[in-house]
């Protein structure tokens, strides 16, 4: 969601965008503008604004279940759990990097079509829609389950709409025109920072909760250290915490004088802040809830037996993850542009 690729990006409207025939040449060009502002955006981007960049392309909804890996496997176990997950996707933004330095291409799909062909590529391109795909409607989800939660405290008993009202509101009404309308890079670059600051912002109120003496069934509930039985269900959910593969080299291609030390330091920096939210969120959670964690923390925020000054600081702090995860929605469907646009005589962003 921020304005990476040297190539065209969403981010900056439809750049790069061109007739795959020629039937087109001589007539004026639509797209000129928006062109001029990719090229004029080129290589722009700070090492700071980079580190951002990659940190919110690595955040996402996965933050949410930590806490629940933490209960299933126990404290220790998802620890280390979280740190191989970390150093093995770590090797593979390496590998990437190395990669980058070995050949002209620019993005994970051109190398994959250098590397497989262009089978292989269309086999890359499809399967990260159908898990971006995923990662939207699990958005979708969490902003409906955020939009029912402070509409219930507005609209009466038993007036409520139904879930499937909400997420066609939250779809309509912000999903779509976020999705449509944020395309400046400089609109974007602020999505992002505002983005992860609000993520920042629910890991500490989480910390706070933690801290908070507990009460009732809580203070009894007992934590685990070590529980095997939950790594099948708890590994898929770390491992894919990490992962930004598709946009890594695109922030990479448009760094101030780019280079592999700065982006390796880059790399560093973003992974080393996001494993020390998930932690922070992921222990802490569980702390606070214990056994009652679910495996998407906000439904164990606001609920309707919390009232007083908490219940009304527990749904704020669920509207506020809601709306970073807004913030993501851009960066979510840009991988089905690569789909879509040669189906309709437009070469890919990328």
């Amino acid at each position: 969601m921020v304005p990476w690729r040297r190539s065209g990006t969403f981010s900056e409207g439809f750049s790069g965008l061109r007739r795959t025939s020629d039937k087109d040449a001589g007539r004026p060009d639509p797209l000129k503008h928006f062109k001029l502002m990719q090229r004029q955006q080129e290589g722009r981007t700070s090492i700071n604004q980079s580190i951002l960049n990659l940190i919110n392309c690595i955040l996402g909804a996965g933050v949410l279940g930590y806490p629940y890996c933490f209960k299933s496997c126990g404290y220790v176990l998802a620890t280390c759990m979280m740190l191989v997950s970390l150093l093995a996707c770590r090797f593979s933004f390496q590998l990437l990097l190395y990669c980058c330095q070995l050949s002209p291409k620019r993005s994970l799909e051109e190398l994959v079509e250098q590397a497989l062909g262009t089978v292989g590529r269309k086999v890359v391109e499809v399967c990260t829609a159908a898990l971006n795909m995923g990662a939207l409607v699990a958005y979708l989800n969490i902003l409906a389950d955020v939009l029912s939660s402070v509409a219930g405290t507005i609209i009466p008993p038993g007036a409520e709409p139904s879930r499937s009202v909400y997420l066609a509101g939250v779809t309509i009404c912000g999903a779509f025109p976020v999705a449509m309308i944020v395309r400046d890079h400089k609109v974007v670059a602020a999505f992002s920072t505002a983005s992860v600051g609000l993520v920042v912002l629910f890991a500490v109120v989480i910390v706070v909760f933690a801290i908070t003496p507990a009460t009732g069934a809580l203070a009894l509930s007992a934590t685990h250290s070590w529980r095997p039985n939950g790594l099948l269900v708890s590994f898929p959910v770390m491992a894919y915490g990490f992962t930004a593969h598709p946009y890594y080299l695109g922030i990479y291609q448009n760094m101030q004088t780019a280079s592999f030390k700065r982006m390796s330091n880059v790399t560093d920096t973003a992974m080393a802040f996001t494993a020390a939210l998930y932690w922070l969120v992921g222990m802490f959670g569980y702390l606070t809830f214990r056994s009652r964690t679910a495996g998407d923390l906000l439904r164990n925020f606001g609920a309707a037996n919390v009232g007083g000054a908490r219940g009304g600081y527990e749904r704020a702090i669920k509207l506020c993850y809601g709306l970073s995860i807004l913030g993501s929605v851009p960066l979510v469907i840009l991988p089905f542009y690569n789909l879509v646009l040669p189906l309709l005589g437009y070469e890919a962003l990328w």
